[in-house]
């Protein structure tokens, strides 16, 4: 996503990145520091809440793609940041059209789970509005 910046600025699309962990907390993430996007709190988890994005057993969590995402993150320069708050959340990606209707929703199944960059911008235009 960081990498299409230029293109998200041609299309007047704003990212946000949500976490549940707190703004003191996401501070000392130089990850989250070093984001070109606007990084929230949602400490009371409303908004994972309102889209549905669920929690696992953390046995369930580390697959072999969690963990070969967290290693190339890691070969470039990125550690990932380790949650204090809870293990069991699991994220997801979601984008809204300009009237704020919810045009996708993806729920992640292990913290890797992502849907492809060029999925998310397609989906951005889709606003018909």
């Amino acid at each position: 996503m960081r990498d299409q910046k230029p293109l998200l600025d041609d299309l007047d699309a704003i990212v946000l990145v949500i976490s549940f962990e707190s703004p003191t907390a996401l501070q000392r993430f130089h990850w989250f520091r070093d984001l070109p996007f606007i990084v929230v709190s949602d400490q009371s988890r409303r908004l994972y809440y309102a889209f549905g994005l669920r929690s696992r057993a953390i046995y369930r969590l580390f697959d072999r793609d969690t963990l070969g995402a967290y290693a190339r993150g890691v070969l470039h320069g990125r550690l990932p940041p380790w949650p204090r708050a809870d293990l069991h959340q699991l994220g997801g990606d979601v984008v809204l059209d300009r009237r704020g209707d919810v045009v996708f929703v993806h729920r992640s199944a292990t913290p890797a789970d992502r849907p492809p960059v060029d999925t998310l911008i397609r989906m951005l235009g889709s606003d018909e509005g």
